[in-house]
């Protein structure tokens, strides 16, 4: 269902993502990092299937986060960090090879040096990778959990909202008299398989498992669409045969 979002950047974009890509390496190794990343991949004496497989990794993902069009692409990036860090690694080694440095307190000195250089940079970024104080997905569920009538279908719309529904009934196990579907996935087969798996008592009607279709095969529950767009947006209707 994501398969259109290969290549769908214009050249424009192309641009900013590439500006995009060598900032982040910038935030996340820094100068030092960088060079001695450099000096793990140029001098190294690993073996030449680690350095091809790592330097795979690097291209293959770096390419494939900047031409994939959604807003998140940034994390598949991660790979490449790990690549990085294993070239840094490598990098240290080779640096403490260096005649001067062979002296065992001088070897400490650097590697200490290295290490915190490490620590602080991470310790830099904390603050922006820092969610605790974030609560709009607890405040979403929350209040969805306490408007939806009892036994109700939820067909929840985009990302945030299901993934928030599904973490509050199966990781919190609240509300389990609920079924909350995921509206985008109901053309999947294997979804339904998923649905039919999950929720026995739901019927399911094929071949057109539509939302509308849903409904109309389960009269006796109560319906409600739900989205977050900046905030909750729950729309709830009873069964007929519930209205008085």
């Amino acid at each position: 269902m994501y398969q259109d979002n290969l290549f769908a950047v214009t050249t424009a974009q192309l641009w900013l993502r590439l500006q995009s890509w060598a900032s982040l390496l910038w935030q996340q190794f820094g100068f030092i990092g960088l060079a001695v990343a450099s000096v793990g991949v140029l001098v190294s004496r690993a073996p030449r299937r680690l350095g091809f497989l790592s330097l795979c990794l690097l291209l293959i993902y770096s390419v494939f986060a900047v031409v994939y069009g959604t807003s998140d692409s940034s994390v598949y990036l991660l790979p490449v960090w790990i690549s990085l860090a294993i070239w840094i690694g490598r990098g240290v080694a080779e640096i403490q090879e260096i005649p001067l440095l062979r002296i065992s307190k001088v070897r400490w000195l650097v590697s200490l040096g290295l290490l915190l250089y490490i620590f602080a940079l991470a310790g830099s970024h904390l603050p922006e990778v820092d969610a605790s104080h974030d609560t709009r997905a607890e405040d979403f569920g929350r209040q969805v959990m306490g408007m939806v009538p009892p036994n109700a279908i939820v067909f929840a719309e985009g990302d945030q909202a299901v993934f928030t529904m599904w973490y509050f009934q199966f990781v919190l196990h609240e509300r389990p008299d609920l079924i909350i579907i995921a509206a985008d996935l109901l053309h999947f087969d294997w979804y339904l398989d998923s649905l039919h798996s999950t929720y026995p008592s739901l019927t399911i009607p094929r071949p057109y498992p539509w939302p509308e279709t849903m409904v109309d095969a389960n009269p006796t529950r109560a319906v409600c669409y739900v989205e977050y767009l900046e905030r909750a947006q729950i729309d709830c209707s009873q069964p007929d045969s519930l209205v008085p």
